[in-house]
């Protein structure tokens, strides 16, 4: 990236994404074989500014390319709807999953040491379509949708980030990702009940995986009062201490709440499957850069104050921006 880039409070923003490797992969799938102006690495660019911005439309999109600052940090002076429109459901999905999983790892090694076993919470969110205009996502006769299923990372300051992400029908049900999101020995998992499958339950528990869950309401008998009656295999833990474990996984309900009120994912761009799947993982990728730019500067503000800052003076020397997220005036 250019110095202005690496100057300016975005540019910090986005500079933990390897464009060297993107770019190879680029290059090897022939993303941009015949495209001269308006490039994959530009166009990913102008999507996560997007989502960060809450830009309502493709039209809106555009419009934002009368800003000189947008014009410098894409060496772009313009590009019509009907070129962003191509572009979203043509850049192939596997691009934006990587740029996701590369940020993943980064956040990873920049925690420091474990005292504990991690906690990883394991949730999906239906996101509802119009049928209409996404004929291939039905979902019920008149409704259509997909669903995303996560695993969130409960790290020990209290913060969280997504660790992996799968987008499915939103007909697909829950327990038959559940294999497919536990991969860790050296973990806790923590899900709801409509998770539990008691003959999964008993492989996971035969390969060595740990989990926290909650009893389906046909296999509790009727008590006095409010319970919270939960099924685990840490049996090395005090009843509060599961108690506890379980209560985290309001954190992933949050990140839910979080994704849909402060980026673009309850209206989308574009209207193919490609369109959608890069929408939603560019959500995601906005949401790793924050947590990166926490742990970097060893911030107490939330993802929500890191982007608000960041949303007032985007162009600007970051170093005003880093030196806001620490706390100094």
């Amino acid at each position: 990236m250019d110095n202005h880039t690496l100057l300016s409070s975005f540019g910090k923003w986005v500079s933990p994404i390897n464009v060297e490797k993107l770019m190879e992969q680029i290059t090897e799938t022939g993303q941009d074989r015949y495209t001269k102006k308006f490039t994959t690495h530009k166009y990913i660019k102008l999507l996560l500014l997007s989502h960060l911005e809450e830009v309502e439309s493709l039209h809106a999109m555009s419009d934002t390319l009368f800003d000189d600052d947008i014009q410098q940090e894409l060496d772009l002076e313009s590009i019509s709807v009907s070129q962003l429109s191509r572009k979203h459901r043509a850049v192939d999905s596997n691009l934006l999953a990587t740029i996701f999983y590369q940020l993943v790892d980064q956040i990873r090694h920049k925690q420091p040491s474990r005292t504990v076993m991690p906690v990883k919470i394991i949730d999906s969110s239906t996101i509802p379509l119009n049928l209409t205009n996404h004929p291939w996502a039905t979902f019920r006769k008149t409704k259509g949708g997909v669903k995303l299923h996560l695993r969130l990372v409960f790290m020990e300051n209290g913060t969280s980030y997504p660790e992996y992400a799968t987008i499915t029908p939103a007909n697909e049900h829950d327990r038959n990702q559940l294999e497919v999101l536990v991969d860790d020995k050296e973990a806790t998992y923590v899900f709801d009940r409509g998770y539990m499958d008691y003959e999964r339950i008993d492989r996971m528990t035969d390969d060595g995986y740990f989990f926290v869950s909650r009893l389906k309401k046909n296999s509790i008998t009727r008590t006095k009062g409010n319970r919270l009656r939960l099924i685990t295999n840490r049996f090395d833990l005090e009843a509060s201490e599961i108690s506890d474990m379980y209560r985290s996984r309001w954190t992933i309900e949050l990140f839910f709440k979080w994704l849909k009120q402060h980026v673009k994912i309850k209206q989308f761009y574009g209207q193919s499957e490609t369109a959608i799947v890069n929408q939603i993982f560019a959500a995601l990728i906005v949401y790793c850069l924050h947590v990166l730019i926490q742990l970097k500067t060893q911030s107490k503000r939330t993802v929500l104050q890191i982007s608000r800052f960041l949303k007032a003076r985007p162009w600007k020397d970051c170093r005003h921006w880093l030196l806001r997220i620490r706390g100094i005036p």
